[in-house]
């Protein structure tokens, strides 16, 4: 995921992302760290996916999710 739009170059006020490993129940927050998230690989043979809550400096929100964003091996 990469922030574009309204929140992109230097708007952004917050973001947060989630993954899960079983379609979205339940979401487990992930670590942000400049602008990076960082989520466990899902079981092999499984996916994962994942849902960002930006949020710009006018208090403009957006929340995208990506189903099967990653499949492990």
């Amino acid at each position: 995921m990469s922030v574009t739009g309204a929140a992109a170059d230097g708007n952004l006020a917050s973001l947060k992302v989630y993954a899960s490993y079983d379609k979205g129940e339940p979401w487990i927050r992930a670590a942000v760290l400049s602008r990076h998230a960082l989520v466990l690989s899902p079981a092999p043979g499984k996916g994962g996916w994942l849902k960002a809550v930006s949020t710009d400096k006018l208090g403009n929100t957006v929340t995208p999710e990506i189903i099967d964003a990653h499949r492990a091996k």
